[in-house]
């Protein structure tokens, strides 16, 4: 499945490397300009939150890997989630009060913490939506990561 065709003068940029191994998409008007992130790992890639969903994007996602796991922050970080999903497998993460959201699609419901790994691990944190979470990721010597606070 492809992203659907746009006019061939509309151009996207690519996502920006802001750290080694982290990416950020462009701002996503599907999620009210939210920014969604990639991270590279040798354990499995994790997406957070929904990039605009354009053949760009996904070409880029194919080229590094694809995504093991999907987290979605909030309701309003689903996007093209369905989509996503169907072309990398991928599990989707999302806390138990947004993910009656996605009714026929294969997702982890969080209830209050989830931990993915020894370095990542997702925290219910209600805010601006009752299952608002947040991504935590910790690379070494490099950066800590914590997605919609």
């Amino acid at each position: 499945m492809h992203p659907p065709q746009e006019p061939s003068h509309q151009t996207h940029k690519p996502p920006k490397e802001i750290l080694n191994s982290l990416f950020a998409f462009p701002p996503n008007r599907d999620t009210l300009g939210g920014t969604a992130y990639f991270i590279v790992r040798n354990e499995g890639n994790i997406l957070i939150d929904c990039p605009a969903w354009n053949q760009n994007n996904q070409d880029f996602l194919e080229s590094n890997g694809g995504v093991r796991w999907f987290f979605i922050s909030h309701r309003g970080a689903i996007g093209k989630s369905a989509e996503i999903q169907k072309i990398f497998g991928c599990e989707i993460l999302i806390q138990e009060q947004e993910a009656y959201l996605l009714p026929k699609l294969r997702v982890t419901a969080i209830s209050e913490k989830l931990t993915i790994d020894s370095t990542s691990q997702v925290i219910w944190t209600p805010g601006h939506s009752p299952g608002s979470s947040c991504f935590i990721t910790i690379c070494p010597e490099e950066y800590c990561l914590v997605e919609d606070i």
